[in-house]
């Protein structure tokens, strides 16, 4: 019974008794009988208001609980509802990213999955279902897993067959193992990847299509470079042959005009090529080990002749630090000291030009420096000098042809060789070109007897005093005291004391007539005096008259440093004279050699055979590697030939298939090596390199001026 209805009977019930208690007072009851009633009727009404107060307790808590009930009813209604609207948000995040979800039980049945799955497929109902019974083939996944194992991802592509057609898809599974279902559960989201890799597709047929062009490319400079230094070649040479015949003087300056215009276009070709290599990405940097030295006496002595057709200074300067032995790309090293020494020899009149190479220990770097004596670049136009095609004087009254190529093509060797390339220069003032290259080392500097000339003072007397401070260097590197001027008269006003040794350029002697007798006189130069004269190689006919002059020794100019201390640190009485009288064209070689020649080009072939013949030699000429392969095997390459003349390009069998055969004929009848040259128009590194591995002895590139040809045949000759 409730505690409201209890209380309401014991108030009921007492107020009974009471009354009983006083209608037996009324009625004159006492004693006994009012004690009874009294105390029940006490008792009750006690029992009442108690009851009372408990019900309205109970009723207040009651109706606390109520209001904390339908609170937290209230409360749970909202976090519903929220979910419900996230859930909401969610779905349709995942339907606006058009991406597929599904779920699949450890079976591989589908548990659950997104809408857009659905309308992918064009179904409306996948549960239980796998994914092979909608065409989809997955790689082999871990279906079966323990909860120690953790998660296994997979990712991978795959094709699948929809209502829009065949679809590429992205899919990203997550396999876990599901500890309240106790199965392993694989959650994947599938992405349609379709348009990017079409997208992917199209660009790598385009890039292979890119590549498939630049290979031909490479093939059209190949084959352009050798069509057109073929020919060249027998233009150039054959004007440097008709040049050493009986000419009138109008012959002969009409034969010069071709030699010039006909180095012009080749210099010309070589940017052009050299440029398309760059732009097609095929200009690559091959390190090998090579001696920097040798790099720029090299290049010093083939530029040597168009500085003395100018009547300009060239010289060089080798510090003595500067490594023996580096490693870096010498094609590309020559390349540009050619670009550079070529520029210089363009723009500069009078003076002359000096090749400075040097060397910081500290930053393992060598710095290359060209000097000349030109025309100078204004301010303005230092910060284009480097760009492609750009010129100091872009003018059409421009006195100096070209394209503007040269010293872009050396920036960019420069800097793919990890260097730099910058210059210095005023207007009126010349130039100076510095390239710095890091290097690594990897043989140091020879050693030499630096303090082999100490004590001796040396008088340079030379009209360009660039290529005077050059020699006056390598002098006082080894302790020597050097003065150099351009007249006799310098010597007198800023000279002072008496010099044991005098170096002049013949030109000095020629403006200056008997300058070692003048100077005697003024007290100048010592009696005894060593005396030596430079002369260009064209000036052997006058060494009579030089030693008439009072010459004992001659220089040919471009001076090697080791020449020249070599010739300054000999007694006196070992100084020489040269013997006066005419020098033919072209010097006889220390013997006659048997030389067989392997070109199928007929004017080339002429060329060679016009220029050994007049020096002396025996040609025999056969036109591919097949007949000089065959001549050797009847004959015996060992006892017959003295040397072989090789094109690199012929029919029937070309040149390195017949140095390969030539070698192991060698090998397998037990004859020494025959020296090889190669006269190519390939001017590609790769080229030389492949020939140059199999034993060769030298690299000739066309056109081959005949000089340089027999130059190399001296130096098979002396080998």
């Amino acid at each position: 019974m409730p505690s409201q209805e209890a209380a309401v009977l014991c108030f009921v019930a007492g107020a009974v008794l009471l009354a009983m208690s006083f209608a037996f007072i009324f009625a004159g009851l006492s004693g006994p009988a009012f004690a009874l009633s009294l105390a029940p009727s006490a008792l009750l009404l006690y029992l009442g208001y108690s009851l009372r107060d408990k019900a309205n307790a109970s009723a207040s808590e009651l109706a606390r609980v109520n209001c904390l009930i339908e609170a937290e009813r209230h409360r749970w209604r909202l976090r519903l509802d929220m979910q419900a609207e996230e859930l909401t948000r969610l779905r349709e995040l995942v339907a606006a990213t058009g991406d597929m979800l599904i779920q699949r039980d450890d079976k591989g049945k589908i548990v659950m999955t997104s809408p857009a799955f659905g309308t992918l497929l064009h179904r409306d109902s996948l549960r239980g279902l796998t994914l092979a019974q909608l065409g989809i083939e997955l790689p082999p996944t871990t279906t079966s897993m323990s909860a120690t194992e953790g998660v296994d991802e997979t990712r991978f592509e795959i094709p699948i067959s929809t209502v829009q057609g065949a679809r590429w898809f992205e899919w990203h599974e997550r396999s876990s193992f599901d500890s309240f279902a106790q199965t392993v559960v694989h959650r994947a989201i599938a992405r349609d990847i379709t348009d990017r890799r079409r997208s992917d597709l199209a660009l790598l047929s385009a890039r292979e299509r890119a590549e498939l062009a630049n290979e031909a490319k490479s093939r059209f400079l190949a084959t352009v470079s050798h069509e057109i230094r073929t020919p060249m070649n027998g233009i150039i040479g054959m004007a440097s042959l008709l040049a050493e015949t009986r000419l009138s003087a109008e012959q002969r300056t009409y034969v010069n005009a071709v030699s010039t215009s006909g180095a012009a276009l080749l210099a010309l070709i070589e940017d052009l090529l050299d440029f398309s290599r760059i732009e097609s990405g095929k200009f690559h940097v091959q390190a090998q080990t090579m001696a920097i030295g040798e790099v720029v006496e090299s290049v010093i002595e083939l530029l040597a002749s168009k500085a003395h057709q100018k009547h300009i200074g060239l010289g060089y300067f080798i510090a003595p630090d500067v490594p023996a032995v580096i490693e870096s790309d010498p094609g590309r090293l020559r390349q540009v000291l050619v670009n550079l020494v070529s520029n210089a020899l363009k723009f500069t009149d009078a003076g002359g030009i000096a090749v400075i190479l040097s060397f910081d220990d500290d930053k393992q770097e060598l710095s290359l420096q060209v000097r000349d004596s030109g025309y100078g670049i204004a301010a303005d136009d230092l910060d284009r000098i480097f760009d492609e095609f750009s010129q100091v004087d872009n003018s059409s009254t421009r006195k100096h042809e070209g394209v503007g190529l040269g010293l872009s093509i050396c920036r960019e060797i420069m800097e793919a060789l990890g260097g730099s390339i910058l210059v210095e220069s005023r207007l009126g003032e010349g130039s100076c070109f510095t390239a710095r290259l890091p290097v690594k080392v990897i043989e140091s500097p020879a050693k030499h007897d630096y303090a082999q000339l100490y004590g001796r003072r040396v008088l340079i007397l030379h009209p360009s005093l660039l290529e005077g401070q050059t020699l006056a260097s390598a002098i006082e590197a080894r302790g020597g005291h050097v003065h150099v001027a351009q007249t006799p008269e310098q010597v007198s006003l800023d000279a002072e004391g008496i010099f044991d040794t005098i170096i002049a350029d013949s030109t000095v002697e020629h403006l200056h007539a008997d300058v070692i007798t003048w100077l005697k006189k003024a007290n100048r130069l010592r009696i005894d005096a060593q005396t030596i004269v430079m002369i260009t190689p064209d000036e052997r006919a006058h060494l009579g008259d030089l030693r008439r002059a009072g010459y004992g020794s001659f220089l040919v100019r471009p001076v090697r440093s080791q020449t020249l201390a070599r010739l300054l640190a000999q007694p006196a009485r070992e100084h020489g004279p040269s013997l006066p009288g005419d020098q033919p064209a072209f010097s006889q070689a220390s013997r006659m050699l048997r030389i067989l020649l392997a070109e199928d080009n007929d004017i080339n072939a002429l060329l060679v055979k016009a220029a050994l013949s007049k020096a002396g030699h025996e040609i025999v000429h056969c036109r591919n590697g097949k007949e000089a392969v065959d001549i050797l095997s009847a004959d015996g390459p060992g006892g017959v030939f003295d040397a072989i003349l090789m094109d690199m390009h012929m029919p029937v069998l070309d040149g390195p298939d017949t140095v390969a055969r030539i070698r192991g004929l060698e090998k397998k009848q037990g004859f020494s090596p025959v020296p090889i040259l190669i006269l190519s128009a390939d001017g590609q590194e790769a080229a030389r390199e492949k020939v140059t591995a199999l034993g060769i002895s030298g690299y000739l590139l066309k056109p081959i001026s005949p000089p340089d040809l027999l130059a190399q045949i001296d130096r098979l000759a002396a080998g």
